[in-house]
């Protein structure tokens, strides 16, 4: 039986057992837990990996935190990228080292830091990489040695070195095959109508892969229809899963969602995310385009149209505005201001990390504060959550090609060009318009042409469907019992008068009160799992 999480407790006075979880280890300095029940316990001596690592020419790539355990010292070893994290929780007489966020409830009373959520609540991305609870560090891209005897930590930081020049357009085909080549099991491609995807299976199907594909949504969106007819034409093993949720499993299936995801996503994710769950039982490996916009020069690309005086400063004061994300409003005014007090600190903390935009060009300084801030605040979680039950890879977010990201010419980046040339080599995949937006969009159009005709499509043409968030929030009972609305009012850190404006707006049918509910579920279910 595999086990996929672990909890460690360090201790010279361990106490009780913790009858929350599977105690599979109990040496004389330390205990070990799982989830999971009836295996055999483990030795003394031995390695425990979880995640996805793989090594192209001895470079470390993947996804993984490792542990090595031995009589005197805990040795804990995870990727450069931060794609994989864990919490860890000491005081002088005990260490806690979990990969589960949640179980370290049953150790310890958690309390939320506000001023670390600040930006994951009131801003587009989460600009540090810190734990979001008080008296608990997250433990992220460095490799820790922890003394069983005297309780010292050590730490060693890891990150990736982006100096590496000369990095042609057949290199990097070469090294994205070699990382797909790297799969033992057979690939499942998640295939949707977008650029990314197509790309991977451009090169699936160049390169002669034994693969499957899959895509999840409701069965009218752009992304279904178009992937559905390339793997018709194609003659592809193909998968489609309904976005489709039951009451019965509902709730169960949130709460597993948000304890990983912890508050990245509205709540509403979860389901269309869950379909995950019916590929467990096949022997594969799901391999998707995540984080493919790296190499379109695509995130933060909004910031290069300010003045570059700005971006030079980039002074919180002149800043913030460009981050601000309404989620819900309903904290108050104390912890409002708490989070953006929050938010200036890493908004400073960032600007002191990052080189000067003069000796890197601004494109480089966009790409490394998406891969330092956007990548393990947003992929990670998701990386991580995939990680508990099946087996997952990511191939253009692989140190080995990172590392030449800052040499790859940028008139290959901008627009696509680059993947336009890799799906063109299969000259058929040509013919399929991309999905953005629920829109299809010919596949000629440059970034700039798509996002004007999406913005002339918004005007005069609505979109056909409701999706799955929006066909939850409109069984209102279910919700407001989700919710258990009539115990909010006994939390501290909520506005009461927030709250009952924004429930009564959802009673009255107010259709833009369903994206505040949606993310006020998710931190509500968030705030009862984690005991807060």
């Amino acid at each position: 039986m595999v086990v996929r999480d672990l909890l460690i407790h360090i201790s010279q006075s361990k106490g009780e057992i913790c009858n929350k979880l599977s105690l599979i280890s109990d040496t004389k300095y330390y205990r070990v837990y799982s989830d999971k029940q009836n295996i055999l316990k483990i030795p003394t001596e031995y390695y425990w990996i979880s995640g996805y690592p793989n090594y192209i020419d001895q470079v470390p790539n993947g996804h993984y935190i490792r542990i090595k355990f031995d009589i005197e010292k805990i040795l804990i070893d995870l990727d450069a990228l931060g794609l994989r994290d864990a919490f860890l929780y000491r005081n002088k007489n005990q260490i806690i080292i979990s990969t589960r966020l949640d179980w370290l409830k049953y150790f310890i009373s958690l309390e939320i830091d506000f001023f670390n959520f600040g930006s994951k609540w009131l801003f587009t991305h989460q600009f540090n990489r810190k734990s979001i609870f008080k008296n608990v560090e997250r433990l992220i891209s460095s490799k820790y040695e922890i003394d069983l005897k005297s309780l010292e930590v050590k730490k060693n930081s890891k990150s990736v070195d982006f100096s590496k020049k000369k990095f042609s357009k057949d290199e990097f085909y070469f090294t994205m095959i070699q990382n797909l080549s790297s799969i033992e099991n057979k690939i499942a491609l998640s295939l949707s109508g977008g650029l990314d995807s197509r790309v991977m299976l451009s090169a699936l199907l160049k390169n002669n892969f034994t693969f499957e594909t899959h895509t999840f949504g409701v069965s009218d969106s752009t992304d279904v229809e178009i992937a559905e007819q390339i793997a018709k034409d194609f003659k592809l093993e193909h998968y489609y899963f309904n976005d489709n949720y039951w009451k019965d499993t509902l709730l169960n299936n949130l709460q597993n969602f948000v304890i990983t995801d912890q508050i990245t996503n509205p709540v509403s994710t979860a389901i269309h995310l869950n379909n995950y769950k019916d590929l467990i039982e096949k022997n594969i490996t799901i391999v998707d385009g995540g984080f493919g916009e790296i190499w379109r020069a695509e995130y933060f690309k909004k910031l290069k149209f300010l003045p570059r005086n700005i971006l030079l400063d980039f002074h919180p004061n002149k800043m913030i505005n460009e981050f601000r994300f309404k989620r819900a409003d309903i904290f108050n005014h104390e912890v409002n201001n708490l989070m953006m007090e929050g938010c200036f600190n890493d908004l400073v903390e960032i600007k002191n990390e990052m080189p000067s935009i003069k000796d890197i060009e601004l494109q480089n300084w966009l790409d490394l504060l998406a891969i330092k801030t956007r990548l393990p605040n947003f992929f990670g979680y998701e990386q991580k959550r995939l990680d508990q039950f099946l087996s997952a890879f990511m191939p253009f977010i692989q140190t080995s090609l990172l590392e030449y990201l800052f040499s790859m010419p940028l008139d290959l980046k901008i627009n696509g060009k680059f993947f336009r040339e890799i799906i063109s080599q299969v000259e058929k995949l040509k013919l399929y318009k991309l999905a953005r937006k629920d829109y299809k969009i010919p596949f000629s159009l440059s970034s700039y042409q798509t996002a004007v005709l999406l913005k002339i499509l918004g005007k005069f043409k609505k979109s056909k469907r409701k999706d799955i968030s929006t066909a939850l929030f409109e069984d209102k009972e279910l919700i407001l019992d989700l919710l258990e609305y009539g115990k909010l009012t006994n939390v501290a850190f909520y506005d009461k008068n927030k709250i009952n404006s924004l429930i009564r707006r959802f009673k009255e049918n107010d259709i833009s009160s369903y994206s505040e509910i949606d993310w006020f579920l998710s931190f509500e279910i968030f705030r009862k799992e984690m005991n807060l």
